[in-house]
């Protein structure tokens, strides 16, 4: 805001096709007034049901305001659409204010399935990263419980809890896909899924995910042996 007042985006090559002229034109025309980027937080905050990606990196500028942290607990805990994905990515970038509103939220969005992938693409791996041992546990038992009863809400909650850097959490979630071998697409199915990530968060390597089925489910096999040794159970 400060480098678009001051003119300061124009010595940079930043211009896209006038866009920035034209935000520029417009804060001309905003009042200097003290609440302005208040009335920005709300603005953004409010909308982010419709645009959440964008509200979310805009408000990253204003994580440390208090307008921010109060008015996003309150939006959170009245469970306002897009303000899961929102809190993640401000989370993510060190403002943790409002964490335990934001993961009450991601796991009322993980238990009961809905519409809709943005706001669990953010759910689950708020959960995973920073829930407490109690939630992420409940996730786990939610991928679980989805496994046969919601297929579509199975497949968003396991897709958007794995794949992180390495959070050894993810074994859980692992195990759960290990003991599934319905085919999930071609000739892969749900268990070489879950083997492929066991390679992966663990650096062990428990086998490929191609060959004969006989071979891969002996590789699967000593994937879950090893989780057990582990005491982690599927």
């Amino acid at each position: 805001m400060a480098d678009f007042r001051s003119g300061k985006w124009r010595t940079g090559s930043r211009s896209v096709d006038g866009v920035d002229a034209l935000i520029a034109a417009v804060l001309e025309k905003l009042p200097r007034a003290a609440r302005t980027e208040e009335r920005l937080i709300y603005r953004l905050i409010d909308d982010s049901g419709v645009h959440s990606w964008g509200s979310a990196m805009s408000l990253i500028e204003f994580a440390n305001n208090r307008a921010l942290v109060e008015d996003l607990k309150r939006a959170l805990s009245q469970r306002k659409p897009g303000t899961v994905y929102v809190a993640w990515t401000l989370v993510n970038n060190g403002q943790k204010e409002f964490l335990p509103e934001a993961l009450a939220y991601a796991m009322q969005l993980i238990e009961q399935p809905r519409e809709g992938t943005t706001e669990m693409q953010a759910a689950c791996p708020l959960v995973r990263d920073y829930g407490t041992d109690t939630q992420f546990h409940r996730l786990v038992a939610a991928i679980r419980k989805y496994q046969h009863a919601d297929l579509q809400h199975y497949q968003i909650l396991f897709g958007y809890s794995l794949y992180s850097e390495k959070n050894p959490r993810e074994q859980e979630i692992a195990a759960v896909l290990l003991e599934d071998k319905r085919p999930f697409a071609s000739e892969l199915r749900y268990c070489d899924i879950g083997l492929a990530e066991m390679n992966r968060i663990t650096g062990l390597q428990f086998g490929t995910v191609t060959g004969s089925i006989e071979a891969r489910d002996k590789r699967v096999s000593r994937a879950l042996a090893w989780l057990r040794s582990k005491e982690i159970q599927p």
